[in-house]
């Protein structure tokens, strides 16, 4: 789910610690991150913001931790069709 909040968008993120590698993704309409990092001492968290922070080139922040490995997402000073447009979402 994706909504606008001022300057900002917010957004729910999936994801999956301790993989082989980084990679994101959109799988119906869920943004996916895999991390290499393990959900320990906050090195997941580290990881997600620094990957998320080049991947859209903003600011990002983690809003919320969620159950499940999701995480409540914050892109400061992008659109929603930026945020979309950056995921291959406007397609």
């Amino acid at each position: 789910m994706f909504r606008a909040q001022g300057n900002d968008v917010l957004f729910d993120l999936q994801v999956k610690p301790d993989s082989n590698r980084v990679t994101i993704k959109v799988k119906k309409g869920i943004v996916q991150l895999s991390v290499t990092k393990p959900p320990v001492h906050n090195q997941a968290n580290r990881e997600i913001v620094k990957e998320l922070t080049d991947f859209f080139a903003s600011v990002v922040d983690i809003e919320k931790s969620l159950p499940g490995y999701r995480k409540l997402i914050r892109v400061k000073n992008m659109t929603m069709d930026e945020v979309k447009a950056r995921l291959g979402m406007n397609k």
